[in-house]
């Protein structure tokens, strides 16, 4: 903690006249760990809220596209057939192996995307994003009985099922959603005497 307590000494060093050519912009998720010295010198502040269950959704559905690839649905445009993976250019593509297409199973649609995203409150986007890498690693990790690399990639509705529960138990042990992330933090904003 000496490392912590002289890095924000230095701030607090750097930091303790008003400068007109200078302007911090300072970034957390977590708020009420700021130094009460550090938020003294912080003139206004924005809060950025935990995404809502459209945010999580739309979070989820970029993650998978860009760790799984392009989804494919089947005619009803809900039921998902498969993700293709994005094909490398130029002479990457020519010299990598192309990569299967990752087949939906088990009925996997976006209503069950969209219920895993519900699941997820009080998750920050990098959270999701996280969870998203967590879930392509074991889809293109996953191995045969023989304890071979599986030759058909699949996905699965029980695959979010297991990583959401697994991931949320690891923040859980961590703390990483503790009462404060449930909170909603938003610091008045301070005059600097010049009406701003």
């Amino acid at each position: 903690h000496s490392g912590s307590r002289a890095a924000v000494n230095a701030f607090l060093a750097r930091t303790s006249s008003q400068s007109t050519r200078v302007m911090l912009v300072l970034a957390t998720n977590r708020p009420h760990d700021l130094d009460a010295a550090v938020l003294d010198r912080v003139d206004a502040t924005i809060e950025f809220p935990m995404p809502g269950a459209v945010e999580r959704s739309r979070l989820l559905r970029l993650g998978l596209t860009r760790d799984l690839g392009t989804p494919e649905t089947n005619g009803d445009g809900k039921s998902i057939k498969c993700f293709v993976p994005r094909r490398p250019s130029g002479l990457r593509s020519i010299l990598a192996r192309r990569q299967p297409d990752i087949m939906a199973v088990g009925g996997l649609n976006w209503a069950h995307v969209d219920a895993a995203a519900s699941q997820l409150g009080g998750w920050s986007g990098r959270g999701i994003a996280k969870l998203c890498s967590a879930l392509a690693l074991a889809v293109f990790g996953r191995h045969t009985d023989d304890g071979r690399l599986a030759d058909a990639l699949t996905i699965s509705p029980s695959d979010f099922d297991i990583l959401i529960k697994e991931k949320s138990e690891e923040a859980r042990h961590l703390s990483l959603f503790d009462k404060h992330s449930r909170e909603s933090f938003l610091f008045p904003l301070k005059s600097n005497g010049n009406g701003h």
